[in-house]
């Protein structure tokens, strides 16, 4: 029987969030976990090594999902797709120097997202 993909969110609209764990295991996908902060989940990546992140930009604290990735990249070559409702060119810019990390727009599609996933993942 094949590995269910785990997808770790990182999201601090609970709406948000809520919605894509109820959503993405109708297309193959289980969610363990959300978080909405960036030290619970760079702690949360080290201690379960999802097979894939999806990462709000904007997030309450410190740290945004740029930077959460940045110290993810430490420990773990995961894939993290960033979701977002804009992204300005230094913010793409900083994006485009985490390897394994691509971007879509809110509001987004959910079957895009699903097959930007699944093509992430393979």
């Amino acid at each position: 029987m094949p590995k269910i993909p785990q997808i770790f969110i990182v999201e601090d609209d609970l709406a948000i969030a809520h919605g894509l764990q109820e959503f993405l295991p109708s297309i193959g996908f289980e969610v363990p976990y959300i978080s909405s902060s960036g030290p619970d989940a760079i702690q949360w990546v080290k201690d379960h090594q999802p097979d894939l992140i999806l990462m709000d930009l904007k997030l309450s604290g410190d740290m945004d999902g740029v930077a959460i990735a940045k110290n993810i990249r430490f420990f773990a070559d995961i894939p993290i797709l960033f979701i977002s409702g804009y992204a300005d060119t230094p913010t793409l810019d900083r994006i485009q120097k985490i390897s394994s990390a691509r971007i879509i727009l809110k509001p987004f599609d959910l079957a895009k997202l699903g097959n930007t996933m699944k093509d992430m993942l393979t």
